[in-house]
């Protein structure tokens, strides 16, 4: 098992670092829509981990990436 496969909790398509990230645009006032459509993830799960009833151990990245520049496909 690779590294970040240990980093995904089994359920779910996000990583830790995935949620750091989503976190950061949260508090930068990104919209959920937006990062939800970006992540390939439903807005309730967005909105989920903005409420934190979802990924509560995970804090924000010390800074947003621009979403241009991660990993992801639009």
């Amino acid at each position: 098992m690779d590294q970040e496969q240990r980093k995904r909790d089994r359920r779910s398509k996000l990583t830790e670092e995935d949620v750091a990230q989503i976190k950061a645009h949260l508090q930068q006032g990104k919209r959920p829509a937006i990062l939800a459509r970006y992540f390939e993830v439903n807005k309730s799960t967005i909105y989920d981990i903005r409420a934190m009833r979802r990924w509560r151990r995970v804090t924000p990245a010390a800074e947003a990436i621009p979403l241009s520049k991660l990993s992801k496909k639009l």
